[in-house]
């Protein structure tokens, strides 16, 4: 719509440019009809008060003080309204043509900047989102990642990864059944290993996902499932890094036998707590269709 409307209002200036000097010259034409009219004795002062309506006070000081010494005849005043009116007219016009031009040229490099954005189609929030270069993935121990994991393997083999092909790739990682109910891994072990290859799963094939609504939801499911461990971490006490326990283990073996000692099971408020961040996440999980 503002495309239209930017050309529109530079027309219009335009236009004001070309006919609001007529207009003027008719008022002073009519002014001057009524003192040059044969029919009207005018003496000098109702002159001088037909030219008030149209001429500011700066003109009419230098005609009073011709007024004051001489009476004005009607070739006179004409001559003093033509080039009073000339000298204005022109001024009038290289304002109103300057600004008009300028105002046309702004419109036009507008325009073109709005019709080169409508035809390519891109947003600045997900412009060019470049495609990661992922390592082999390593085989962890766990049926449900390992499958995931040789699925994109195999996909960036034959170099095609795409959204489509990712998703289809890492839904047998989602069947997992902790991913819908937290008691159902009772190893809060290999719970924690399972949220953590989702996690980085997710943040490293984001870039896919060309919509900004569909990576808002990935986003926002991955912020569940650093949540989740989080949670399960106060099971293991304070020394438990997340980040390192994560990041720097590949298999489920070594992940499990790496962690401190767990101090105490999931009591009622936990499992809640850690039920209602797993359904957040299968609700953005469903929004991206990794699970159904």
């Amino acid at each position: 719509m503002i495309e239209l409307v930017v050309p529109g209002v530079a027309l219009l200036l335009t236009a004001i440019a070309t006919f609001l000097p007529a207009v003027y010259r008719r008022s002073l034409e009519k002014t001057l009809a009524i003192i040059h009219s044969p029919s009207s004795e005018l003496n000098n002062k109702v002159t001088e008060q037909l030219l008030i309506k149209s001429y500011d006070e700066s003109f009419l000081s230098e005609l009073r003080d011709k007024l004051h010494v001489s009476s004005l005849s009607p070739q006179l005043t004409k001559q003093l309204v033509d080039d009073e009116y000339t000298g204005r007219d022109n001024k009038f016009k290289i304002l109103c043509i300057t600004f008009g031009v300028c105002f046309v040229a702004s419109a036009a490099a507008f325009t073109a900047v709005a019709i080169a954005y409508l035809v390519t189609g891109q947003d600045r929030s997900h412009a060019e989102v470049p495609h990661p270069t992922v390592a082999v993935w390593p085989m962890t121990g766990d049926s449900a990642i390992d499958e995931a994991h040789q699925k994109l393997n195999d996909l960036q083999v034959n170099k095609q990864l795409s959204e489509t092909t990712v998703i289809i790739a890492m839904r047998s990682l989602f069947y997992k059944p902790v991913f819908r109910e937290i008691r159902a891994e009772r190893d809060t072990g290999k719970a924690l290993f399972a949220f953590c290859r989702a996690d980085i799963l997710l943040e490293t094939y984001v870039g896919y996902f060309q919509a900004p609504g569909v990576r808002h939801f990935i986003i926002t499911a991955t912020d569940s499932l650093i949540s989740l461990q989080d949670q399960l971490a106060d099971l293991y006490g304070p020394t438990f890094n997340r980040g390192f326990q994560c990041k720097n283990t590949t298999s489920e073996q070594n992940y499990i036998s790496t962690l401190p000692p767990r101090r105490s099971d999931l009591n009622s408020d936990q499992i809640k707590r850690a039920n209602t961040t797993l359904k957040a996440l299968d609700d953005n999980l469903h929004n991206v269709n990794l699970i159904d």
